[in-house]
């Protein structure tokens, strides 16, 4: 019971995490003016979807790994300055950004200086205006792989530890399948017996009714010889009367052969 508990939860999470970050169908970094620092300034724009402090930590991560700048990160923003990198520009440059959430998701906005009133856009730094949105298209590319790869990793835990689930099941429903094999010959061989002992009640029966018979005849023939010992001890005492007037006639006689032989 436990073990399809334990099942049954894993199989819910499967389903919450199925319902994760949908894939976008495109990617596009647009360019535009937004306030920064209370004036509008020329700035480059991705929006996705995930928290600002998220965002902003995947956003200042990337930078730092792949372009090993030197970035000051906060909750939502990120600057650096002083930075070198021949995929942005050949000219030293200053960053600022920041993670703004609304209804269409939420967006990393960059501006990007090469001096304080000089802002990078597309019409006087075509090239480093494209370099940037490649940059930008990369980095949202490489936050939903990173999120999607979390996932993926969740869900690898999920179907180790459901393997193990479904491994310990299979692993019980042997022990319970040889349990009832045990059982049902168990059943069998105490079938078996049954059928045995129930030969030997009917031998047995058939034997008390047999002895039964015989003790009935034993009786009767008890009876019987005590009719003949009765007969037996009347037609003696008869014989004994006789005896016994034999005796006496003896007796007399023997007493007149005396009497004749003392003359």
């Amino acid at each position: 019971m436990k073990r399809i508990l334990v099942i049954a939860a894993i199989i819910l999470t499967t389903n919450l995490f199925g319902q994760g970050m949908p894939v976008p169908s495109s990617i596009n970094v647009t360019e535009a003016k937004y306030a920064q620092d209370g004036q509008d300034k020329n700035a480059f724009d991705v929006v996705l979807q995930g928290t600002e402090k998220e965002i902003n930590s995947a956003w200042s991560k990337f930078l730092s790994d792949k372009y090993d700048f030197k970035l000051k990160s906060k909750s939502t923003t990120t600057s650096g300055e002083e930075l070198m990198s021949s995929s942005w520009s050949d000219k030293r440059f200053a960053i600022e950004s920041g993670a703004i959430k609304d209804a269409s998701g939420t967006h990393i906005r960059l501006w990007v200086f090469f001096g304080p009133d000089i802002i990078m856009n597309s019409t006087a730094y075509p090239t480093e205006a494209a370099n940037v949105k490649a940059i930008m298209k990369d980095f949202a590319k490489a936050y939903y792989i990173g999120v999607y790869n979390e996932e993926l990793a969740d869900q690898s835990k999920i179907v180790t530890s459901q393997g193990k689930e479904v491994t310990g099941l299979a692993e019980d429903k042997v022990k319970t399948e040889k349990a009832i094999s045990k059982a049902e010959a168990a059943i069998v061989k105490a079938e078996k017996k049954k059928v045995k002992y129930q030969g030997k009640i009917q031998s047995y029966e058939s034997k008390i009714v047999s002895l039964d018979g015989d003790i009935q005849k034993t009786k009767k023939s008890i009876e019987n010889k005590k009719s003949d010992i009765k007969q037996t001890s009347g037609e003696m005492a008869k014989e004994s009367e006789k005896y016994e007037s034999v005796e006496a006639a003896q007796k007399k006689i023997k007493e007149k052969i005396a009497a004749i032989e003392r003359l």
